[in-house]
């Protein structure tokens, strides 16, 4: 499933989404992100028509939701390490977790 296919899924089950600026976190110029979240499938659509490659952000607090944010800042703060470790403690993200790859290399996970 591509990005707009997922967005336009998660606005069907009624969560609030943004466009972002491609591959940042950053709002759209003029709009208010998070503040003009919207889960109006023709508005998401539209977004995508004018950039394909626009990343999406999701209002949280309206969501019921879990994100992880799995950062990479150096070799003694790596997520990437935690979630090994809690693999071998018998933890694990669902098999379903959609996943993007940050700007900076990191990865944030939606559960």
């Amino acid at each position: 499933m591509d990005r707009r296919q997922y967005a336009l899924a998660l606005a069907k089950q009624e969560f609030k989404l943004f466009p972002l600026v491609a591959n940042t976190k950053l709002p759209l110029k003029d709009t208010d992100g998070y503040k003009s979240a919207t889960s109006d499938l023709e508005a998401i659509s539209g977004w995508f028509t004018a950039d394909p490659a626009i990343n999406i952000g999701l209002r949280l607090d309206t969501a019921n939701l879990l994100v992880v944010d799995v950062d990479r800042h150096n070799s003694s703060n790596n997520g990437v390490v935690s979630l090994a470790k809690l693999k071998e403690a018998g933890y694990e993200l669902p098999i379903n977790t959609y996943s993007e790859q940050t700007p900076g290399g990191w990865t944030s996970f939606v559960l």
